[in-house]
């Protein structure tokens, strides 16, 4: 699902959701910055409803109340001011940017980098990765921004094969975790970004769980976090604008790596929700 703004948007322009939900989430995108330092009562107050009214907006957006959706705004606040949240704008902001010779030189871009990532990758470390995965009793997905929707797409290419996993795309989700001694994590996380953000979230988890794998281009990164146990190091982009491209590349080599992934007789883990936000 979308980061905090996103939703807020998405429930400020949908019609089956009532006027007053909408407008609360109008309020909330004029004041964004302002919203993070006020109590319930001050924004129900701006808002002329109740603090209950605020309750039920912050649960349409699929939060467990108004601290959780304060935590969630902050956290879209501080991804956006980093480099880690781009838009993935390969054509730029000039018109003559959609030219033939323009585009060419743009697939051209995304064609060496794409290359780069997936030449670069360690493919021994990705067979051991698929391996794990297939033997995992309970398999745990994480990733935020983009690399949440790719560990979406990774959880419905995987139910395919017969493997039931859970995806996790919220700090605040992470709260209300626990994991047992044959849980895999894996965590696409490709600059190191989603650990610096989540580290004491995933810290607890990595300690409960049997592994702990990251996908990611920057092993460096990565490598300052003792608790990860095992790395998928791939090749560098140059452009973050590809960045995403390079994502969907490494998570379809280990899905190449994955066809041989036995079905299971059962498994007891119900059916996915796929939910959180990020």
């Amino acid at each position: 699902m979308q980061m905090a703004k996103d939703l807020l948007l998405l429930l400020a322009s949908e019609q089956n959701r009532g006027q007053i939900n909408r407008d609360i989430a109008r309020y909330c995108l004029e004041h964004f910055d302002k919203v993070l330092g006020m109590s319930i009562t001050q924004l129900a107050a701006a808002c002329h409803v109740s603090p209950a009214t605020v309750t039920r907006f912050c649960r349409a957006l699929g939060y467990d109340d108004f601290l959780h959706f304060k935590d969630e705004c902050a956290l879209d606040l501080r991804m956006r001011a980093t480099d880690a949240y781009y838009g993935g704008r390969v054509f730029g902001d000039e018109e003559d940017a959609m030219t033939v010779p323009a585009l060419e030189n743009s697939c051209r871009d995304l064609g060496r980098d794409v290359f780069a990532c997936l030449a670069g990758a360690d493919l021994a470390a990705m067979r051991r990765l698929a391996r794990d995965l297939s033997r995992a009793e309970d398999v745990l997905l994480l990733g935020m921004d983009y690399s949440s929707l790719m560990m979406l797409y990774l959880q419905k290419e995987l139910m395919k094969r017969g493997k039931i996993c859970r995806v996790l795309l919220s700090t605040a989700n992470l709260r209300d975790v626990e994991l047992g001694p044959d849980t895999l994590m894996l965590m696409l996380s490709m600059n190191g970004c989603g650990l610096d953000v989540m580290a004491d979230a995933v810290a607890r988890l990595a300690g409960q769980c049997g592994a702990f794998w990251v996908l990611t281009q920057d092993p460096d990164a990565v490598r300052r976090y003792p608790f990860v146990t095992s790395i998928v190091s791939a090749g560098a982009v140059r452009d973050h604008a590809f960045h995403r491209y390079a994502e969907l590349a490494l998570v379809d080599m280990l899905l190449a790596c994955c066809r041989d992934l036995p079905r299971p007789g059962t498994n007891p883990l119900p059916a996915p929700q796929g939910h959180g936000i990020l």
